[in-house]
Formats: C-alpha cells, structure tokens, sequence
C-alpha cells in the first residue's frame, strides 16, 4: 500500500511540472472554466454534506 502511495505521488509530481513548464502565460479559456468549475463544486458541496 505504501508503494503504491510513492508511485501515485512521484506520477503526480512528474505531471505537474511538465504542465506547469508549458505554461508560460495565462489563458482565458482556462481562467474561465477554473471559475467554473469551482462554482460546481461549491454547488455540489452542500448536498454531499447533507448526504453525510
């Protein structure tokens, strides 16, 4: 369980530098659907804390 772990977080730590070398400048499509996108999950928040 524990390698299993490591090998999740070294592939997830490889995948954010290579996406954040690649961008170099800010983009408003991708501004605009993190806007949206955390306004879902703001939206879906209250409903799976009322299912807990």
């Amino acid at each position: 369980m524990r390698l299993m772990s490591m090998v999740l977080a070294a592939c997830a730590l490889l995948l954010s530098d290579s996406t954040a070398l690649a961008a170099d400048q800010l983009n408003s499509g991708d501004t605009a659907w993190m806007i949206v996108s955390t306004a879902l999950v703001m939206m879906m928040t209250p409903a799976g804390l009322a299912l807990f």
